[in-house]
């Protein structure tokens, strides 16, 4: 994921997974967020995740954490993540 990030490769995949992304401090900073950088794109559903998915990932940015009972989608993305089928 942080690789085609970096490498400047980026794919739907790897623009709807930025808000989860840990990169350096200087690259830090920009959340998108809309239908066009979601895993479903054209339709409402994929522009309200991105956005919370981008308030959660401005909230962690400024040193916010979210509260134990009630965890944001950067905080359980690994164990949620959609599965990356093979080509």
């Amino acid at each position: 994921m942080n690789a085609e990030l970096i490498t400047g490769e980026l794919t739907v995949s790897g623009l709807a997974r930025s808000f989860a992304v840990r990169l350096p401090p200087e690259q830090q900073g920009i959340f998108l967020a809309g239908d066009d950088v979601s895993w479903t794109p054209a339709w409402v559903e994929g522009a309200v995740q991105t956005s919370l998915n981008a308030v959660w990932g401005i909230m962690h940015h400024l040193g916010g954490t979210t509260h134990r009972d009630n965890p944001g989608p950067g905080d359980v993305f690994a164990r949620l993540a959609p599965l990356e089928l093979p080509d």
